[in-house]
């Protein structure tokens, strides 16, 4: 009796550790009074997923369903494996796909997926219509499908720290795109769609390889903060002069002449961030 009970009793604990080892996200209000949700890595994001799918069966717990019922509501997805406030995550726990049931959380305005390990994202992804936040930093991404020409309401994406290159050309659909992070990737020459996107306010292309800045820079006319840190510029064209900065940094470059228009504009900048240089008289 005692040889059967026990290997028993220890499947039950063991099932209950197994369980009780990856939580259910809070679905929580934040500050403003919205949905949102924080979910460490990949295993809490399937479970995350699984609770969802119950709550959606007929006959679903009252919890199940009611939890089903706040994730349709979701205004905010945060999986940030930096993030401060959530467990640390493992690498090899850290997101590498989402499911396609993504696509169905029409209501979400900001999703964030730094610090992961995605490379493919279900077509479902590029469809949520009230997207206005997105954050793929850190992924180690060395492409952006051309399917995030769909997010028309993106007003922030930051692409931060990792390998890209090339954007493709869809992302100048973006048209109401005001944010937009490409720090510490791969750029050598400047995205020339980032010339379309007329209503950018702040670009950031900190520790890329530019060597030159397009004319197109100057289509940008609504443009007040630019970070150019740490390339390897020798000038800037003077349509420059065409945005309203009133933040320009451009430490770490090589720049070593500048255009006449540029110089009496950079006078006029509230802030600029560059070694004395005898050209600019400051």
């Amino acid at each position: 009796m005692k040889k059967v009970v026990l290997p028993f009793l220890l499947t039950i604990l063991f099932s209950s550790y197994v369980c009780a080892e990856v939580e259910v996200p809070e679905i929580r209000v934040d500050m403003c009074g919205e949905l949102e949700v924080e979910i460490a890595g990949q295993k809490q994001l399937g479970v995350f997923f699984e609770k969802i799918e119950r709550g959606k069966k007929l006959g679903a717990s009252h919890d199940d369903r009611i939890y089903y019922e706040k994730a349709c509501r979701l205004k905010s997805i945060n999986c940030d494996a930096s993030n401060p406030e959530c467990p640390d995550v493992p690498e090899e726990d850290k997101i590498r796909e989402l499911p396609s049931e993504i696509g169905e959380f029409t209501e979400l305005e900001c999703i964030d997926l730094c610090d992961n390990k995605i490379t493919k994202f279900p077509p479902e992804f590029w469809t949520l219509p009230h997207l206005s936040q997105l954050s793929l930093g850190k992924n180690g991404l060395t492409r952006i499908p051309p399917e995030i020409g769909q997010l028309k309401n993106l007003k922030e994406l930051s692409l931060v720290c990792n390998e890209l290159a090339v954007l493709p050309k869809e992302i100048e659909n973006l048209t109401n795109l005001k944010k937009l992070h490409l720090d510490w990737n791969k750029f050598v020459t400047f995205p020339t769609e980032i010339g379309k996107l007329t209503a950018l306010m702040t670009l950031t292309l900190e520790c890329n390889k530019l060597e030159t800045l397009p004319s197109d820079i100057g289509n940008l006319v609504k443009l007040s903060y630019l970070d150019l840190t740490g390339n390897k510029l020798v000038t800037l064209p003077q349509e420059i002069m065409q945005c309203n900065l009133m933040w320009l940094l451009m430490d770490s470059n090589n720049i070593k002449s500048l255009p006449e228009k540029v110089i009496e504009g950079i006078k006029t900048i509230r802030c600029v961030i560059w070694p004395y240089d005898p050209i600019c008289g400051y």
